[in-house]
């Protein structure tokens, strides 16, 4: 069952697509923006932990007026995605992607937009799919676990847990941006409707849960160009200048790795300042591709 929650689509003019996942009962809603008016490469953008699409606003549209097509995917059980999947992990949301594209036939490389946990994710297809991506763009990027957040999967199940879990979900998800967008009340409107869902629930638990080691472990077989944005004061992170260094660390192979650290920014830049993320990747990907 797909989750309902008061929020418009991206692209008015666009199309929403139920893509079916193989070996599951599950699909994943997908918000198209049209065809393109250029060459330029497909985007598909992928959201962070309990997020939906919508995160994406105000940065999509700037990329779609530039000429790109815009594939906007709901994660699994997130959004209007169905709840109905066996599991949540960094590695399912990768195929999902795979699925994405080939679902509507983006036979170029693509370029890979991601936040928070589904920058592993986008790593891993990159790793895995090397002839599918042409860069990666990661926003307040989780390429692996945290240090020291091997305590939050055990206690998950009960965090997250009916009925408290909507109220600890969107009590810790709103301290997550710094700079908040206008329509920041309607958003949280949005969440906390959502969250009341215990699917929406049991993906949360599912995601914080999903080891990212696996991507991780794959980061250094990248290839492809990577941009990774962090907010200066983004809480998810210590040290955000330090956290994109160890990244880049471990993206070794990778054609080129850009860290950028945004002052003033918390955990979503695409939402707290889109047009610096717009221009920071607009010239990553002219000097990159």
């Amino acid at each position: 069952m797909a989750t309902s929650f008061p929020l418009p689509p991206v692209f008015p003019q666009g199309q929403l697509t139920h893509v079916p996942i193989q070996g599951t009962q599950g699909r994943v809603a997908v918000e198209d923006s049209g065809p393109p008016d250029s060459a330029l490469p497909t985007l598909l953008f992928l959201h962070g932990l309990g997020d939906f699409r919508q995160t994406y606003r105000f940065l999509a549209p700037k990329f779609h007026s530039r000429g790109h097509r815009v594939l906007l995917a709901d994660l699994r059980g997130c959004g209007e995605s169905t709840t109905n999947f066996p599991s949540y992990t960094p590695v399912d949301v990768a195929n999902d992607a795979v699925a994405v594209l080939d679902h509507f036939k983006v036979n170029q490389p693509a370029v890979i937009v991601s936040n928070s946990l589904s920058a592993s994710s986008s790593a891993y297809v990159a790793a895995k799919h090397p002839e599918r991506v042409a860069a990666l763009i990661g926003t307040g990027p989780f390429l692996r676990d945290p240090p020291g957040s091997g305590w939050l999967g055990p206690v998950s199940h009960v965090l997250f847990a009916r009925p408290w879990g909507a109220a600890a979900w969107v009590s810790f998800w709103k301290t997550l941006t710094v700079k908040k967008p206008a329509d920041f009340d309607d958003y949280t409107k949005a969440m906390n409707a959502a969250t009341r869902s215990e699917g929406h629930l049991a993906a949360i638990g599912g995601m914080i849960r999903g080891p990212k080691k696996p991507c991780w472990d794959v980061a250094g077989d990248v290839k492809c160009p990577v941009l990774l944005v962090f907010g200066s004061k983004d809480p998810d992170f210590k040290d955000p200048a330090a956290e994109g260094e160890e990244h880049r660390r471990q993206l070794k192979s990778a054609k080129v790795v850009k860290v950028e650290v945004l002052p003033g920014l918390g955990h979503y830049p695409a939402s707290e300042d889109p047009e610096a993320v717009f221009k920071l990747a607009t010239d990553f990907l002219e000097a990159s591709l």
